[in-house]
């Protein structure tokens, strides 16, 4: 297929979730090594037990799995489930999307939380978009890329993927869309 020049979606990896008044249980006040929490023997990480987190995360997790702070979540609730479990202290940190934290629970519930991006997951995702390798997909493509490039620098196109994020979360998307997805810092 024609794949598009520039991306045209970004949105943040997946990043570490904790309770903001837990903020102190965390050392680091930016970006923490998962490794180095699952260290802490004091501290209990909640996860799917059906999800992939990434290679590396998925590693970590299959490393430090007997030490017996790492707790599965089973059913089909499970993100909003670990959550749940997270507000009412039964764990004390786990893993997501911050749009899907967003999505999942009350603006009351979002505000309790904060997010903490992950030294071994710091790549973004980016979608591209593609359209049949013909001439008219082709065609296609040069439009698609004439719109991205106008539109992707705007606030208006910016706007669009900050409405899925916890307000704590657009200052640092905002920085990350400039330097990753615009390359223009």
């Amino acid at each position: 297929g024609h794949f598009s020049k520039y991306p045209s979606t970004f949105l943040p990896p997946v990043q570490i979730v904790i309770r903001r008044e837990d903020r102190k249980l965390f050392e680091s006040s930016g970006i923490q090594s998962l490794e180095d929490l699952l260290m802490k023997k004091s501290l209990k990480l909640g996860l799917s037990s059906k999800m992939a987190y990434g290679k590396k995360i998925d590693s970590l997790v299959e490393k430090y799995k007997a030490k017996g702070n790492i707790f599965f979540r089973h059913g089909d609730d499970i993100t909003k489930g670990l959550l749940l479990m997270l507000l009412k202290n039964r764990i004390d940190y786990t893993i997501a999307y911050p749009w899907m934290v967003e999505y999942m629970l009350k603006p009351e519930q979002v505000d309790k939380l904060t997010f903490i991006p992950a030294k071994e997951t710091q790549t973004p995702i980016m979608h591209y978009v593609m359209c049949s390798k013909t001439d008219w997909g082709l065609r296609v493509i040069e439009k698609i890329n004439a719109i991205l490039k106008k539109e992707r620098p705007t606030k208006r196109y910016r706007s669009i993927f900050e409405r899925w994020l916890p307000k704590s979360e657009i200052e640092r998307y905002r920085r990350e869309y400039e330097i990753q997805f615009l390359g223009t810092k």
